[in-house]
C-alpha cells in the first residue's frame, strides 16, 4: 500500500499431513524474490539474497519446517511497494508439480511484519478454505517445529486437564501409578550403560522348526522316504553323523525329547572331535591353498573319494595333527608355514623343473600369487595412509541404496570414494549376495551368491583399467601423493618414500631417476598411480 524501507523477507515453509506429505511441502527448489515500486516489475527492482549471497539458481534443498530468510544484496534496507516472489523450479508432486507456502513476512526495521493481513496476487490459486488460499500467505499463521519446551507445556496442560475431569479415587490411584513410574525411572537411569547384543530367535512358521523362545523350538520329526518320495514317509531317523567314521557313534545319544540346541551342540562335538581326520585335515589344507594357490588336495570343497588325491598326503597329516595338538591356533599353523623353507622359495622356473613338474605340483617353487581383490584394496589404503584398523562393530558399505518401484537397487557408482567410514578393512564390508561390487569383481572377487571353494585368478585389460581409472584408485593416490609430501622435503626423497610405502623395498637407481623425472613432469598425483598399477605392488611375488 505504501513505500516501505524492507530490511528482509522470510519464507515460511507448508506442513500437510494428506498421504504423509510432511514437513516443507511444495517449497520451491529454485526462487528468486524482487521488491519494487511498480506494480508490475518493470522497473526498479531490486534482488534479496540469503546469507550465503546465492540467487538460488541451484536446487534448494527441501527445509523441513525451518523459515527461509533472505535480505537487500548490499545490506541495506530496500525501499518498495511490492514484494514479488517467482519460483523458477518448482517442488516436485506425483505426477505434477507445486508451488506452496504457508507465510510469507516483510520485516520493517522499525514496524516488523509489514505484510501482515495484506492482499496476495498471484497467476493462479488452489482456493480451498479454510486450508488453502491466497490470504493464508499474509494470515500470521504458520506451522512451527515443537520445542522440547513447548512440548512439556502441553503435557502438563492435558495432565491437568484430564485431572479436572477425575474422580478423586482416580486421582489418587494416578498419583502412585506417577511415584511408581519415577521409581522405576530412577532405577533403569542407574543401570550401567548395556552392551551390544546380537541374537536371534527361533523360526516360527512352516519350515524345520515350531514354537517360539529358547526351549519351545521343537525339531518336526523326520521320516526315511522311499524313492524320495515324500507322501510315503518310512521309518522315523534320529539325528546322527556319518556312519563311515568309527571315532564317535553315528547316533547322537540324546534323549528323544532333545531340542535344536542339544542336537546342535552333539554335532559341533561331533565335528571338533580330536580324532575326527576330516576336520583337521580340511582346515590344514584350506590354509595350505592361501598360501600356495592349491591345497594338497585340489578340490578343497571335496576330501572324499569323488575329490583329488593330495599331493603330499603325510604331510597333510602331520600338520592336521600339529594344528590339532597346538589347540587348533590359525596363528600358529599360518607361522609355521610361512617360516618354511617351501614357502620362502620365489618364484623363479627353470627348464628341468618345468619339464618335470609343470604344474608345480611338487612345490620345488612358489608359485606366482597376485593379491586377492580385498587384499589390493587394504593395500592401496595402507599405502595411502588411509587404513583404518579399528576392530569389530558394524560393516561399513560402499554403495547408495536407491528404491524404485519394485526392489531395492545397489548403485555402487554413487559411492563417494573420499567417505572416511568405507576407508576400514575390507572384512567389515558390507556385501550384497544379489549385486556385486564391478571393481572388486573385476579383480576375481568371489560371486557372494555362489560357494566358491578356489577363486580364479585371470589376468585381463579390464583389470588394469579398473586399478588405473576407479574413482577409489584415483582418490587414494591422491592422498597417497599427499602423504608423501608430508613426510619428505625433497621430490627425490618423496618418490623414494613412494616407492617403499608401495613395493616395501627401495628403487633401483636407474628406476628411482626415471621415476623423478616422472613426477616433475606430471606430477606426484600421478607417480602414485603408477606405483599402485605396478605388478610388484599387486602380486605377492
Amino acid at each position: 500500500g505504501q513505500g516501505t524501507e524492507i530490511k528482509q523477507v522470510t519464507l515460511l515453509p507448508c506442513y500437510d499431513d494428506f498421504n504423509s506429505i510432511g514437513a516443507g511441502f511444495g517449497f520451491p527448489m529454485r526462487f528468486k524474490i524482487e521488491a519494487s515500486d511498480d506494480a508490475e516489475f518493470d522497473s526498479d527492482v531490486r534482488l534479496f539474497r540469503d546469507k550465503y549471497e546465492s540467487t538460488f539458481e541451484s536446487d534448494f534443498a527441501n527445509p523441513g519446517l525451518q523459515p527461509f530468510t533472505v535480505r537487500a544484496v548490499d545490506a541495506k534496507p530496500i525501499a518498495g511497494r511490492f514484494v514479488r516472489i517467482t519460483a523458477t523450479k518448482l517442488a516436485p508432486r506425483q505426477n505434477d508439480f507445486i508451488f506452496a507456502l504457508a507465510e510469507v513476512q516483510v520485516v520493517d526495521a522499525a514496524v516488523g511484519n509489514v505484510a501482515l493481513g495484506r492482499p496476495v496476487t498471484s497467476l493462479d490459486s488452489i482456493e480451498a478454505a479454510p486450508r488453502w488460499r491466497r490470504s493464508n500467505l499474509t494470515d500470521g499463521i504458520a506451522p512451527a517445529e515443537a520445542t522440547k519446551h513447548s512440548k512439556l507445556e502441553l503435557i502438563a496442560a492435558r495432565e491437568q486437564l484430564l485431572e479436572s475431569f477425575a474422580s478423586d479415587a482416580d486421582r489418587s490411584v494416578r498419583r502412585q501409578l506417577v511415584q511408581s513410574l519415577e521409581l522405576v525411572d530412577a532405577e533403569l537411569k542407574a543401570l550401567p550403560a548395556p552392551d551390544a547384543v546380537y541374537a536371534a530367535g527361533i523360526h516360527q512358521g512352516s519350515g524345520t522348526f515350531v514354537g517360539t523362545g529358547a526351549n519351545g523350538g521343537k525339531p518336526r520329526p523326520i521320516f526315511l522316504l522311499a524313492r524320495g518320495q515324500v507322501t510315503q514317509p518310512g521309518r522315523a531317523v534320529s539325528p546322527g553323523a556319518l556312519s563311515a567314521f568309527s571315532f564317535q557313534p553315528a547316533r547322537f545319544a540324546l534323549p528323544n525329547d532333545s531340542d535344536e540346541g542339544q542336537r546342535r551342540v552333539a554335532l559341533a562335538k561331533w565335528i571338533t572331535d580330536r580324532n575326527n581326520p576330516l576336520t583337521w585335515r580340511s582346515v590344514v589344507n584350506r590354509v595350505w591353498q592361501y598360501h600356495f594357490g592349491r591345497g594338497f588336495v585340489g578340490t578343497a570343497n571335496d576330501l572324499g573319494r569323488n575329490g583329488g588325491l593330495p599331493s603330499h598326503p603325510e604331510l597333510l597329516d602331520w600338520l592336521a595333527v600339529e594344528f590339532r595338538d597346538c589347540g587348533g591356533s590359525l596363528k600358529d599353523l599360518h607361522r609355521m608355514i610361512v617360516k618354511s623353507a617351501t614357502y620362502r622359495q620365489t618364484s623363479d622356473g627353470h627348464a628341468d623343473g618345468e619339464r618335470v613338474d609343470s604344474e608345480n605340483r611338487l612345490l620345488w617353487r612358489q608359485n606366482r600369487r597376485r593379491l586377492e581383490a580385498e587384499s589390493i584394496r587394504d593395500a592401496v589404503l595402507a599405502a595411502s595412509g588411509n587404513l583404518d584398523l579399528k576392530m569389530g562393530g558394524p560393516g561399513w558399505q560402499d554403495f547408495v541404496i536407491e528404491h524404485p518401484e519394485h526392489s531395492p537397487h545397489y548403485e555402487y557408482g554413487l559411492a563417494d570414494p573420499d567417505d572416511k567410514s568405507t576407508w576400514r578393512r575390507s572384512i567389515y564390508r558390507f556385501i550384497v549376495r544379489s549385486q556385486t561390487q564391478p571393481w572388486m569383481t573385476s579383480l576375481d572377487c568371489a560371486d557372494p551368491s555362489m560357494r566358491v571353494d578356489k577363486r580364479n585368478e585371470s589376468q585381463s585389460a579390464i583389470q588394469a583399467l579398473a586399478l588405473l581409472n576407479n574413482g577409489f584408485m584415483l582418490s587414494q593416490a591422491k592422498h597417497f601423493a599427499d602423504r608423501v609430501t608430508r613426510e619428505g622435503e625433497t621430490l627425490s626423497v618423496q618418490v623414494d618414500r613412494a616407492y617403499r610405502l608401495a613395493i616395501g623395498s627401495s628403487p633401483l637407481k636407474a628406476d628411482h631417476e626415471a621415476l623423478v623425472r616422472f613426477a616433475e613432469e606430471h606430477g606426484l598425483p600421478y607417480l602414485c598411480r603408477v606405483l599402485l598399477n605396478l605388478n610388484a605392488f599387486t602380486f605377492v611375488d
